[in-house]
């Protein structure tokens, strides 16, 4: 019973640490088409961070940006995962010490970090009431509403496990016999009818 456990826990690490570095490559390819410039314009996708290199009239954008990345993300998944977006402008004199222009964007983006939401904040959609999760309908995994999930019953116990998770550990299940992955643009009823491309 504990071998079910830790292996379902293993399938659900490495499924959430592939998803954020895939969200991250998303994440990159959308800022870079955003701002009218191939998606081969992002690069550095590691660890959560990416660096995106757009034209200088496109530093402004960063905010907009921001504001749909916060809108997205908080409807997937709420308060736990967020993608905070910094810009500086560079000369082509500036970028021969790069570590320097690396550096104050990672100040800039430290800022971004401890104004997390702003946007929501702002438009109040922050601070909308959210459903409070019924005893026993909440999942094992992350704690939202599993009431479109499954149940599960590995010791005994009953868990409910919410849609998202269970993809997730899918994927998990999926990425152990996979040799390759295919990144494609979404179609609109993929978006659930929405504007926009990744």
């Amino acid at each position: 019973m504990h071998d079910t456990g830790r292996r379902r826990a293993a399938r659900a690490l490495r499924a959430r640490s592939f998803y954020v570095q895939l969200l991250s490559l998303v994440a990159a390819r959308w800022v870079a088409l955003q701002c009218g410039v191939p998606a081969g314009c992002a690069f550095s996708v590691v660890g959560g961070r990416f660096l995106v290199a757009v034209p200088a009239s496109s530093v402004g954008a960063v905010e907009s940006l921001q504001a749909e990345l916060d809108r997205i993300l908080w409807k997937a998944h709420g308060p736990t995962l967020s993608i905070g977006l910094a810009a500086v402008t560079a000369s082509g004199d500036a970028l021969s010490n790069f570590r320097a222009v690396y550096e104050e964007l990672q100040q800039r983006l430290g800022v971004r970090k401890g104004q997390r939401y702003r946007s929501l904040a702002r438009s109040g959609d922050l601070f909308a009431p959210q459903a409070v999760v019924a005893a026993g309908r909440a999942c094992r995994t992350c704690g939202r509403e599993a009431g479109d999930g499954r149940e599960e019953d590995d010791d005994g116990v009953a868990r409910r496990v919410c849609a998202m998770c269970a993809s997730l550990e899918e994927l998990g299940r999926e990425l152990l016999d996979s040799s390759y992955l295919v990144l494609r643009e979404a179609g609109a009823a993929e978006r659930g009818g929405e504007a926009g491309s990744a």
